[in-house]
């Protein structure tokens, strides 16, 4: 990281800018999951971001807490690097 501070905001826009070059093939794949499920047709099943995310990656972190793989459960924030990510 000391080496490459701008390395985690550049990969994550790497796979913001892979997902949105995908996002042609994908809309048949959305229109198919939200048929069978609480995803709605102009929602993005596979959203990037930490607010999105952030009930999913706070009920992880307290698994792995209560499955003794971490001492307690990390802040959200915790768990990724600093740095500028847009929003995707």
């Amino acid at each position: 990281m000391r080496e490459h501070p701008d390395l985690p905001s550049n990969l994550y826009r790497a796979f913001c800018a892979a997902k949105e070059l995908g996002s042609a093939d994908r809309s048949a794949l959305v229109k198919e999951l939200a048929a069978g499920s609480a995803v709605h047709a102009d929602e993005d099943p596979i959203p990037y971001g930490v607010e999105p995310n952030g009930r999913s990656l706070e009920a992880l972190a307290r698994y792995a807490a209560e499955q003794q793989l971490l001492a307690s459960p990390p802040a959200v924030e915790s768990m990724f690097a600093p740095g500028d990510y847009p929003p995707a």
